[in-house]
């Protein structure tokens, strides 16, 4: 399309959308299997789900205003690679966090999994995951609207909006084979994200 055209002459601005969609790319693996790996992975009912995409909400909502108190109110991109290392390592550590937890035979509730200490890694995990997608995203966003020209700023947004779509077209696809075919386990796939995030990331940020 012409939007996407026109974001191509513009390399950084290119970049930085680039950045944003894999953030839509990785935010969804996880945001669209956290019920499939609270019920196959932790054994946790339906309320656990609703509780882990609560903390995992909250994280990103929590990191999105401390990034623009530590921003001081401006476009800073020095917080992208804090938030793209955090992004990483806290997804490494979710899948170390789910083999150490003792099997359950059946589906537990929200208070009995709350009392068993050795998920509360886990839970953090999500948690941070969510602060530093925050970190991540919200410079990213302030960069592309900063250094859009003010007469196409709209087509640089329609181009941002259409590429973030595609790539969360792509990680369903990805997801998928990686379940079906590969025969992945769900904390796998995360770990493979997490893997992809780390080359996504520092494409982007070199470029930038």
């Amino acid at each position: 399309t012409q939007a996407l055209r026109y974001l191509k002459g513009l390399p950084s601005v290119f970049w930085t959308v680039l950045g944003i969609s894999w953030f839509w790319y990785y935010g969804a693996t996880f945001l669209t299997q956290i019920p499939q790996f609270t019920k196959q992975t932790l054994h946790g009912s339906e309320p656990v789900v609703t509780f882990l995409l609560t903390v995992f909400s909250v994280g990103i909502g929590l990191g999105s205003l401390m990034c623009e108190r530590l921003a001081g109110h401006r476009v800073n991109l020095k917080l992208v690679p804090i938030g793209a290392i955090g992004l990483c390592l806290f997804a490494i550590d979710l899948y170390f966090s789910v083999h150490q937890l003792q099997p359950a035979s059946h589906d537990q509730s929200l208070n009995l999994i709350l009392s068993q200490a050795e998920y509360y890694r886990t839970f953090l995990d999500l948690f941070c995951i969510g602060v530093f997608g925050g970190f991540y995203i919200v410079p990213l966003y302030a960069y592309m609207q900063a250094h859009s020209p003010h007469s196409h700023r709209a087509r640089v947004i329609a181009a941002n909006n259409i590429l973030n779509a595609l790539f969360m077209v792509a990680s369903a696809i990805v997801a998928m084979l990686a379940l079906s075919e590969l025969k992945l386990g769900l904390d796998e796939l995360f770990l493979l994200t997490s893997g992809l995030s780390i080359v996504v990331s520092a494409l982007v940020i070199y470029k930038v």
